[in-house]
């Protein structure tokens, strides 16, 4: 009998934690995410703006302002875009508008071996239907929330693409919509590598990237302004089962590999080698940071995508 009113105790202080975590955004809601999409650099704030009503749903309008940057000289800002997208939480399902309706964006409550549909028409394409599947769950802390984890993977020949890591309350570590993909019959490419960057809300922040940093659109990838930025390469970039780090000399030292999360997963002595293939094959999908670092505490952070 004590072992039974324990355990309820203990499921009632875990149900109880959990609920101080709202499933979806906070009024102020700002997200940032940097994409690298061959010789163009962009950088991607979404903002929460407003409420609206729509198709009968009282909504949250969430603006996207897109900075465009040439990644080669001349280095600069050459447009700038603006767009809305639009959504709503019913419990632990967040939705998204599709054209005319709304379609589920999010399912935070979903087990592993479930799966959702994005909703987007495929008809006039060679693709599949754009299903989210979810691998495996797990939970985080930030700023002293717990936070669900879905990792989930997309299905073949997809026209849209949610796959990685999502967190409760901020949505996939890769991008907060679907992003698009060319697909036919025999081949899926994605057009850019995508990486979360920021968030905040009036309930808490979250950042991969140095306080500061989030509209820097150069510093995912090689940070330009490190004076070793130039000493590190990481291929092929997204991986798949293994990925080759080469780098000149930064003598002995630890090679460091973390996941979004800022979880370390791997860790290697250098000693003087200046190339290291790492097998990344029974990793998560998702985003993840390589560190190195030398007898003098140098260390430069490059992030690859595991697909």
């Amino acid at each position: 009998m004590k072992k039974h009113i324990l355990l309820f105790i203990l499921s009632c202080f875990v149900l109880n934690n959990f609920a101080q975590t709202t499933p979806w955004i906070q009024s102020g809601a700002t997200w940032y995410y940097q994409w690298d999409c061959d010789f163009m650099i962009r950088n991607n704030k979404i903002e929460y703006t407003h409420d609206t009503i729509l198709y009968g749903k009282t909504c949250q309008v969430l603006k996207t302002t897109q900075s465009n940057y040439t990644a080669s000289p001349p280095i600069g800002l050459i447009s700038i875009q603006v767009s809305e997208n639009y959504t709503y939480s019913n419990g632990d399902t967040v939705f998204y508008l599709v054209d005319t309706s709304f379609t589920i964006l999010y399912n935070f409550g979903a087990l592993p071996g479930e799966t959702w549909d994005l909703g987007v028409d495929s008809n006039a394409t060679d693709c599949t239907n754009s299903i989210v599947k979810v691998d495996s769950i797990s939970s985080t802390i930030i700023a002293s929330n717990p936070h669900r984890v879905l990792y989930v993977s997309d299905s073949a020949n997809s026209p849209v693409v949610i796959s990685g890591t999502i967190i409760e309350h901020i949505g996939s570590m890769t991008y907060l919509f679907p992003t698009v993909r060319v697909c036919d019959s025999s081949a899926v490419v994605d057009y850019c590598l995508i990486s979360f960057a920021c968030f905040s809300d009036s309930l808490e922040n979250y950042s991969v990237i140095p306080p500061g940093e989030c509209e820097n659109p150069y510093h995912v990838g090689i940070n330009e302004q490190n004076p070793y930025s130039n000493k590190i390469l990481i291929s092929p970039n997204p991986a798949y089962d293994q990925i080759y780090v080469n780098w000149n000399s930064i003598g002995n030292g630890t090679i460091s590999l973390y996941n979004i999360l800022g979880k370390l997963v791997l860790s290697k002595k250098l000693n003087q080698k200046t190339n290291e293939t790492i097998n990344v094959s029974g990793l998560e999908s998702g985003v993840y940071f390589i560190y190195l670092k030398n007898k003098n505490e140098i260390t430069e952070a490059i992030r690859f995508i595991k697909k």
